[in-house]
């Protein structure tokens, strides 16, 4: 009496189940970049409605604002050029000109926050941050940066004495 048995052996599972981990593999990291796209997209689009904030600002006022009396974490060897946090502008920003201020998406408050910068200006078509430069017309031009998760961030790190930094907009009246 022949029994055939009927089921899979070792060798075929064993492939099977090689074959779900590496599709398990390739799905894990295409999303994870997917993520971090999606925070780097939502980073930009905050940076852009706080530009819009400092532009209000600017009319009302006549000038971009100042750090907070905190003061920045870094004063230059330019008196009329500073930089801080964002957070330390917002009781110039909300409620007024912006609802509220935007909260990173990663929002671990350590490598991914938003800056801003008042007194500088980003050089045409380069990485490079120039002063103002004119006496008192420091509230003339703004930065606003930001560490970008995802490799489509500029080449060019070390904005403002920080190295987290590597995505900028820019605005000089």
């Amino acid at each position: 009496m022949n029994k055939h048995t009927r089921g899979f052996t070792i060798v075929e599972l064993l492939i099977v189940i090689v074959v779900i981990a590496i599709l398990a593999a390739i799905s894990i990291v295409a999303y994870s970049g997917i993520q971090g796209r999606s925070r780097d997209s939502a980073r930009k689009s905050d940076l852009a409605s706080v530009q819009k904030g400092l532009e209000l600002y600017y009319i009302d006022k006549g000038g971009f604002p100042l750090c907070t009396a905190n003061g920045p974490y870094i004063v230059s060897s330019n008196p009329n050029a500073e930089v801080c946090s964002l957070s330390d502008i917002s009781n110039r920003l909300t409620p007024a000109y912006m609802s509220r201020l935007p909260v990173d998406p990663k929002n671990d408050g350590a490598a991914y926050s938003y800056y801003y910068a008042v007194g500088f200006k980003k050089a045409a078509n380069s990485c490079a941050i120039e002063y103002k430069g004119v006496p008192g017309a420091a509230q003339d031009g703004y930065m606003l940066g930001v560490k970008i998760e995802t490799s489509d961030a500029p080449g060019c790190a070390g904005y403002w004495n920080r190295s987290d930094i590597n995505y900028i907009i820019a605005a000089n009246k």
